[in-house]
């Protein structure tokens, strides 16, 4: 369900921000860009106009700018590894976060296109049952730590994973 300013009109922000959002497809310069989906490309945009996710292989963050559907994105800084198989990714979709323009939401569906439309790049928002933000999200001190640590009931204090 859509969230509405106080005039009727949707708002985008509220519409975007705090959500998961995973990279489905880059199209770069009218050209599709070959696995894009299975990247494992996201990105979250809080409501502190900072953005933060993955690249396909590294973690970024930085900010950004939104006044209705404007959508702009200052510097973005990344952890700086190489991986083989997701490079391609990567480079094209921080390429496109420079050139994108404008942004829609369509149901759970978020694409960002540059000024002429040659440069797409179509998320969808991620929702597992159970699953919250708060382990990829920035603390309040602005620490970017993450865990993914399950709790373990056994009486061993050395069980590693």
């Amino acid at each position: 369900m859509p969230l509405t300013a106080d005039d009727g009109t949707m708002d985008v922000g509220k519409e975007i921000a705090g959500r998961r959002w995973e990279l489905m497809s880059i199209l770069v310069d009218g050209r599709q860009l070959e696995g894009a989906e299975e990247a494992g490309a996201y990105m979250v945009l809080g409501s502190d106009m900072m953005v933060q996710g993955r690249g396909g292989c590294n973690r970024f963050f930085g900010a950004y700018s939104l006044a209705e559907d404007l959508l702009s994105f200052g510097n973005i800084a990344s952890t700086k590894m190489y991986c083989h198989e997701t490079m391609h990714v990567e480079d094209a979709f921080f390429r496109a976060l420079g050139l994108i323009m404008t942004l829609s939401v369509q149901e759970r569906t978020l694409e960002m296109r540059s000024d002429d439309s040659s440069t797409v790049l179509r998320f969808k928002e991620a929702y597992e049952e159970g699953q919250g933000l708060s382990s990829s999200a920035p603390s309040e001190d602005g620490d970017q730590t993450t865990s993914n640590a399950e709790e373990d009931d056994t009486d061993d204090p050395c069980s590693c994973r």
